[in-house]
């Protein structure tokens, strides 16, 4: 008898048990190589992996938008703080040291 278990949290996509563990390879640290598995794959997986794969380009962009604007936030509050021009670059920093 196959097992079936529905994995992620996409609801009424269910793979058998001979999918999970490609399926957790792709999760776990090898969605560049989706390509070279997709031959391995029923419709049903593909259309799972596909939903997959958004989904984490999504949570991809996101995230780097929240890194940008979190570096440009702590940026312009720095420069604030400072003043505009005064940061000091690592060479200025050793002239500084050594006078």
């Amino acid at each position: 008898m196959v097992k079936s278990s529905t994995i992620g949290r996409l609801p009424g996509i269910t793979l058998n048990q001979q999918c999970i563990p490609c399926v957790a390879v792709i999760k776990g640290r090898a969605l560049e190589n989706f390509k070279s598995l997709v031959e391995h794959y029923s419709s049903r997986c593909l259309q799972y992996l596909k939903m997959f794969l958004k989904e984490q380009e999504q949570q991809q962009i996101s995230l780097v938008a929240k890194r940008n604007n979190i570096f440009e936030a702590n940026k312009s509050h720095k420069d604030e703080e400072r003043g505009e021009g005064a940061q000091i670059s690592c060479e200025d920093k050793r002239e500084h040291s050594k006078g």
